[in-house]
């Protein structure tokens, strides 16, 4: 029945109870288990839904458990329903987010391009303990399979006289890059070219070549957790039946696009480093070397043109 009211005069008004939804308030506490549960079949869950709150509160991740009685704003809180439902599509956080952070930097981040990990963070450290940079005043490096650019973007701000080539099959990822070279104010070091390896780079000219080429064998993508498998670039992790096809065709080619005493450093899958250093060997690098990762695996590898 609706309500009515009546009044003297005879006439009668409805008083018509509103139909607008009203949203409900909700805690920072509220939000952070909503996404965790959203995120429930992921490693980390609660780690990365406090990220993820902490983006949306615009503070830093300690300071989530500070807050969790506080109330979002409702403009937050239409924010919070699409990353849920992003977190919910097993979508990595790094794309939702829009960014990363690499060796300090803010890098943009999305599907064009695989998600920089800490590792490769690593292979950076290693290119840059290499005794060449220490005596050559104008390195030449190239970054094969560069993605976001993130390698040629750290190199660049660490070796201020440094000129770097990146290479990308992936017109997508380049185009990636090229925002987060421009974001970095990095465009007269840092020069994009895409192609197939060093097809198009000259003879002898660089002192250093860098490479994080796809490394998981085709058998092995399909076994990869959904947030990889669903959403990254199945060309930036397929390395072909045994995992490392690109990566012996870049060593392959690395020795005649290497000046002489030039090195090549790799990153390689668990597991693949002797295989890797024993291709080095046969091509004739030397001083060829294995490092570990800070997981104590042989992660990467490197070799110097005789």
């Amino acid at each position: 029945m609706v309500p009515f009211q009546k009044k003297s005069d005879g006439v009668i008004i409805l008083s018509v109870s509103s139909t607008i939804p009203q949203v409900q308030p909700l805690s920072v506490g509220e939000a952070l288990d909503q996404l965790t549960a959203a995120m429930a079949t992921r490693e980390a869950a609660r780690n990365a839904a406090e990220w993820l709150v902490a983006a949306l509160l615009g503070c830093p991740r300690l300071d989530v458990s500070q807050r969790l009685s506080d109330l979002l704003p409702l403009e937050q809180q239409r924010q919070l329903i699409s990353w849920r439902e992003r977190a919910a599509a097993h979508e990595p956080i790094q794309y939702i987010l829009g960014e990363t952070e690499f060796m300090g930097m803010p890098i943009k981040c999305d599907a064009r391009a695989l998600i920089p990990r800490p590792e490769t963070e690593q292979l950076v450290e290693q290119v840059l303990a290499d005794p060449l940079l220490g005596i050559i005043s104008e390195p030449h490096l190239v970054d094969v399979g560069t993605g976001t650019g993130c390698i040629a973007l750290a190199l660049a701000q660490r070796l201020p006289t440094a000129q770097i080539l990146a290479i990308d099959a992936s017109a997508d990822a380049l185009t990636l890059a090229q925002e987060n070279v421009e974001r970095q104010s990095c465009a007269g070091q840092v020069t994009l070219q895409q192609g197939d390896l060093l097809d198009h780079v000259p003879s002898g000219m660089a002192h250093l070549i860098v490479a994080n080429l796809p490394y998981i064998s085709s058998s092995d993508c399909e076994q990869l957790p959904p947030e990889v498998r669903e959403h990254e670039p199945l060309q930036a992790l397929d390395g072909g039946m045994t995992g490392r096809e690109m990566i012996e065709r870049l060593v392959a080619q690395a020795i005649d696009a290497l000046q002489a005493g030039g090195a090549l450093y790799l990153e390689v899958g668990a597991g693949q480093a002797q295989d890797v250093a024993s291709v080095l060997r046969d091509h004739q690098y030397q001083a060829v070397a294995m490092m570990e990762d800070y997981a104590g695996k042989d992660r990467f590898v490197k070799g110097y043109r005789p």
